[in-house]
C-alpha cells in the first residue's frame, strides 16, 4: 500500500516535470504553466514523502513477518525462522543446563 502512495509520488513529479517542459515553450502561457507544474511537483514529493514515511512507520509498529535474524519471511505469529528458532531453543537449553550444573548458579555460595 505504501509503495503505491510513493510510486504515485515519483509519477506526479515526472508528470510536473513533463508538463513543464511540453508547455515552457509558450511565452504568453508561462506563469500558469509554473505555477501548475509547481503545484503538481511539489504534490508529488509530498506523496513520495509520505509514503516512506508510512512505510517506516508501519513496519516500526506493526511489525514485520520476517526473522529477527536473517530477515526470512514467517508466519506472522513467530518471532524467529525454523532454523533460529531451533538455534534459541539449543541456546535457551544449554544455558538452563549450565545453571542446573552449578556453574553459572549465582545463588549458590561457594566454599
Amino acid at each position: 500500500m505504501f509503495n503505491l502512495i510513493s510510486v504515485a509520488g515519483w509519477v506526479c513529479l515526472a508528470g510536473g516535470l513533463i508538463y513543464y517542459f511540453i508547455n515552457s515553450s509558450d511565452q504568453s502561457r508561462i506563469q500558469e504553466t509554473v505555477l501548475r507544474s509547481q503545484t503538481i511537483i511539489i504534490a508529488g514529493a509530498a506523496l513520495v514523502i509520505l509514503g516512506y514515511v508510512l512505510g517506516f512507520l508501519g513496519r516500526k509498529v506493526g511489525g514485520t513477518n520476517r526473522c529477527k535474524k536473517c530477515g526470512k519471511k514467517i508466519d506472522k505469529t513467530e518471532m524467529y525462522c525454523f532454523d533460529h528458532r531451533r538455534e534459541s531453543i539449543w541456546q535457551a537449553q544449554e544455558k538452563h543446563r549450565l545453571e542446573g550444573s552449578g556453574k553459572f548458579n549465582r545463588n549458590k555460595k561457594s566454599s
